[in-house]
């Protein structure tokens, strides 16, 4: 009815020989879930075919903010697609703790599953250049305390390749 609307539906508004080509496809159906409004596939602009990857380069920032709705939606794949494959995660200075995404995916989706008061919120937050270091309260339990933590995530290649969390 947009089309209809703005009194151009001879124009647009439907998919037929000699209209103008303006559709987003999806890889997934948005009707069983909201969060595949986000796959998307491919991107029709005027008849020009458009990969979504080329549109817009995600900030570092934008990864981060991303990846946070993640966690706090308690989305593993979402959450996970944020990372690179194999990200390194450590506990300040040097402690490795986690190493790829399926260490992540054991022990995020466990949380996930078995927190549903699982909420992080960020406190403060410094972006330069590739890094982003979000100061985050995180409550893990239903009334329980809330743990401070400073993190600091490096971006390579558009996803997080490496996370360092002082508590």
């Amino acid at each position: 009815n947009g089309a209809k609307a703005l009194g151009r539906e001879r124009e647009f508004g439907t998919i037929d020989n000699g209209r103008m080509a303006n559709l987003i496809l999806l890889d997934a159906d948005p009707i069983e879930d909201m969060q595949n409004i986000t796959n998307i596939h491919r991107v029709i602009n005027k008849g020009v075919v458009i990969d979504p990857d080329t549109l817009i380069i995600e900030s570092p920032e934008a990864l981060i903010q991303r990846q946070l709705n993640a966690y706090n939606f308690r989305n593993i794949d979402a959450f996970l697609d944020t990372y690179a494959d194999d990200v390194e995660i450590y506990e300040r200075p040097d402690k490795l703790i986690m190493k790829g995404k399926e260490d992540m995916r054991k022990k995020y989706g466990a949380r996930f599953a078995t927190t549903p008061e699982l909420h992080c919120e960020i406190l403060e937050r410094i972006v330069k250049e590739n890094v982003v270091i979000d100061v985050e309260s995180v409550q893990y339990e239903h009334g329980g305390k809330k743990v401070i933590a400073t993190v600091t995530y490096h971006i390579a290649n558009g996803k997080i390749q490496k996370v360092y969390i002082q508590r």
